[in-house]
C-alpha cells in the first residue's frame, strides 16, 4: 500500500490498523531515509499520513530501523518499523 507521511511517500510491505496503525517501509537511499527518519523522531510532533483520500492526524509512538545505523550506508537497504497513534485534532481558538 502505498501512503504519504508528512509528504513522504512511502511504499509500505505491511501496513495495518488495530487501535493504532503499524508500517513497515524500505529506503534504499540517503535523501528518503534521512527524510523519513527527520520526521518520524521528532518528539511528540503530529505527522499527515494520506492514504487513498483520507487524512489522518498521526504522532509515532516508535520507530525501529534495521539495521541499526544512525545513518545509511552506501549501498544498504534500511527497515523501518513505525507505530502511529491516531492523534487529536485541536482548532486553534481564532
Amino acid at each position: 500500500m502505498r501512503v504519504l507521511l508528512d509528504g513522504i511517500a512511502l511504499d509500505t510491505t505491511r501496513y495495518s490498523e488495530n487501535g493504532d496503525i503499524q508500517l513497515t517501509c524500505i529506503t534504499d537511499d540517503d535523501a528518503s531515509f534521512e527524510a523519513l527518519s527527520a520526521a518520524v523522531d521528532a518528539e511528540g510532533r503530529i505527522l499527515d499520513l494520506r492514504r487513498g483520500g483520507e487524512r489522518i492526524a498521526v504522532r509515532v509512538t516508535e520507530h525501529e530501523v534495521w539495521p541499526p545505523h544512525l545513518r545509511r550506508l552506501e549501498g544498504t537497504l534500511h527497515r523501518h518499523e513505525i507505530h502511529l497513534e491516531f492523534a487529536p485534532i485541536t482548532k486553534a481558538a481564532s
